[in-house]
């Protein structure tokens, strides 16, 4: 009796099933090490990616302070060499020589001003206190310029800006500031 195909020897069977699992684990090796591949390729794409977008925005951010630096000195700039006079002419208007520019405005709850002028966007109020404690030198040279802008504000005649007050006083028109509740 003649053997069928299904009925060969189980040694020849092991042997072939055995190595094709062996091929099958190899495959499946193969696969897996492509597929790390490609996934480390992405991986450093993306890291890529992400390192020129932080140096573009290192970048921008760079070039955003540098511009407020010049901002901030061409301002300040402005504010030294204005007159904070009335006049002047269409080419240079800093260089008034009539009345005084400079408005005040009373901080609510103090007796500070907010000193301004509208030619150079100059704002200034008095220095704060614990200036005095800590860097002395320093709180004087502002007490000075704040009292003379103050002067040079009340030399054109303009009342102080006072917007609606809210202002509470005792029986003796001292300022209070109320308890909140």
């Amino acid at each position: 009796m003649a053997k069928s195909k299904d009925e060969a020897k189980p040694a020849e069977t092991a042997e072939i099933i055995e190595m094709t699992e062996e091929e099958l684990r190899i495959e499946i090796r193969r696969v897996e090490l492509e597929t790390a591949q490609i996934n480390l390729e992405e991986a450093r794409a993306r890291n890529a990616a992400f390192r020129a977008h932080e140096q573009q925005r290192s970048t921008q951010n760079k070039q955003r302070q540098s511009q407020l630096a010049a901002d901030i000195a061409t301002k300040k700039y402005l504010q030294r060499i204005c007159n904070h006079k009335q006049g002047g002419s269409p080419k240079n208007h800093l260089e008034g020589d009539g009345k005084s520019c400079l408005t005040r405005s009373r901080i609510f709850f103090s007796n500070n001003y907010l000193i301004q002028c509208n030619r150079c966007d100059l704002a200034e109020q008095r220095p704060h206190p614990s200036l005095k404690k800590t860097n002395p030198k320093k709180y004087a040279e502002a007490m000075e310029y704040y009292n003379r802008l103050l002067q040079e504000s009340k030399e054109n005649g303009l009342e102080p800006m006072e917007g609606p007050t809210f202002e509470f006083t005792d029986h003796d028109g001292n300022i209070v500031v109320p308890e909140p509740r």
